[in-house]
């Protein structure tokens, strides 16, 4: 939060007190936004239906041999299907490769089992350590969500006059920037996205 904290000083010319909800909901909008969920890498259990047809109700599924991991596995530690552990480099191999993560898991022979019995453990998301493009597109959104919040509650308000004495809140400018930090996040996120999902 301190990051955030002097980021949003830099930037906005405010010293504001930032809950961690504000970082949640900016790394969150990110993960949206570019379809990496989680985006920052973290072990996980999935999952899926053998891929293939569709399944139906007390009928064995799928037939196919890739898998679309709908985001991104940077490494595999554990893959059953039925409770049969599978073997990488013999009975399936990642693919679709985008940086550091896989999309796609090819397997070696069509897969079938029922509903939701292909389980995948391993380390899935973007990146083990967030690219400076990622830390900046959540910064950026930290701070137009603080620009929002300060013109929330100061609505119309931006400075005051009397006589040859006046003084300016800044609402303004804080505004502007908080529009220019939207527009420079979702630049960087259009170049982190996961374009298996989108």
């Amino acid at each position: 939060m301190g990051e955030a904290r002097a980021f949003v000083k830099k930037e906005l010319g405010l010293d504001y007190d930032l809950a961690p909800e504000t970082l949640q909901a900016a790394i969150e909008q990110l993960e949206a936004q570019t379809g990496w969920r989680p985006y920052k890498a973290e072990t996980q259990t999935r999952r899926f239906n053998p891929p293939g047809s569709p399944p139906r109700a007390g009928i064995l599924s799928g037939g196919g041999t890739l898998l679309e991991l709908r985001g991104g596995l940077l490494s595999a530690s554990s893959v059953t299907i039925e409770g049969t552990v599978k073997t990488q480099g013999t009975d399936y191999w990642l693919e679709g490769q985008m940086g550091d993560t896989f999309t796609l898991m090819r397997f070696s022979f069509p897969i079938f089992g029922r509903p939701q019995s292909l389980v995948i453990t391993g380390s899935w998301g973007r990146e083990e350590v967030p690219c400076s493009s990622a830390k900046r597109a959540v910064l950026c959104l930290i701070g137009e969500e603080v620009s929002k919040l300060v013109a929330s509650r100061h609505p119309g308000m931006s400075g005051w006059k009397d006589g040859d004495i006046a003084e300016d809140y800044g609402f303004e400018l804080t505004t502007q920037a908080g529009l220019a930090l939207a527009s420079q996040a979702k630049s960087l996120m259009a170049g982190l996205t996961n374009r298996a999902v989108f």
